[in-house]
């Protein structure tokens, strides 16, 4: 049996992360490459097979491939500057298809998503604002349509209508904080993935962040239904045994007068 033993090699970075040269073992430089600022390869050295170029990140072979990089999110282009296309997270970045904010000699885009701490930041913030945007006004519209419904289905005894008009904001605003708290775990943990398979330290504390204020959410929304359950049990238990020796009778919470 025959052991095969592969050559060792080290990469040399620049500032923003991209290989510019290769050495061997012994220190010997095997392969080289330089770059335009948007990464499109200027000139190189070397026979060497290696994808890992502009920025660090995989590239498609160009001889018998599309010569992209992969930004985890979408695809760049190093020859137009541009990705392929548009950004999932043009709400809160207002970006299209431009690389890296247009600065990529100071800032890089290893996820597709947003480039820079900075930028990442106002994505995430922007982008966690409106998801509690539209959960405030999805639970508001739900919150009206359940009164609306109450006022015209259920004949309640003024205690027990409000206490049933509490229990369904609450209820709802518990629906609310848990798909909120989702939506931020789930996106939290993909850009912290993003982050630790770029190796942008910035993009894993911002996923863990989200992480943190989905756990919040979610915990709101058991307070939420813990402050349901203490309603159900003021106004539709203690009270509802004080309730039968008055004329008519309570039945389920719903006030049915006695028949004449």
């Amino acid at each position: 049996m025959s052991v095969l033993f592969l050559p060792s090699y080290r990469y040399h970075h620049d500032q923003i992360g991209s290989t510019r040269l290769i050495t061997d073992s012994t220190g010997i430089s095997q392969a080289t490459y330089t770059y335009d600022p948007y990464g499109s390869l200027a000139s190189s050295t070397g026979t060497i097979v290696n994808p890992f170029r502009f920025t660090g990140q995989y590239q498609d072979s160009s001889s018998n491939e599309s010569g992209y990089y992969y930004l985890r999110a979408r695809y760049y282009d190093p020859t137009t500057a541009q990705l392929l296309s548009v950004d999932p997270a043009y709400s809160a970045t207002s970006q299209t298809y431009a690389y890296a904010s247009d600065n990529p000699l100071n800032v890089t885009d290893p996820s597709g998503l947003c480039s820079g701490i900075f930028d990442c930041a106002k994505a995430a913030g922007q982008w966690a604002s409106n998801k509690m945007q539209e959960g405030t006004s999805y639970v508001s519209s739900q919150v009206e349509q359940t009164k609306s419904w109450f006022a015209h289905h259920v004949s309640f005894t003024p205690p027990h209508y409000i206490g049933a008009q509490a229990i369904a904001g609450y209820v709802l605003g518990a629906y609310g904080a848990f798909e909120l708290g989702y939506t931020l775990l789930r996106f939290g943990t993909a850009l912290a993935g993003f982050g630790a398979a770029a190796g942008q330290p910035e993009l894993i504390v911002l996923g863990v962040a989200m992480d943190v204020l989905g756990l919040a959410a979610i915990g709101l929304g058991v307070a939420f239904l813990l402050m349901a359950a203490g309603v159900l049990n003021v106004h539709f238990g203690e009270s509802a045994s004080a309730q039968r020796n008055d004329s008519g009778a309570l039945q389920n919470g719903c006030w049915m007068p006695s028949s004449v």
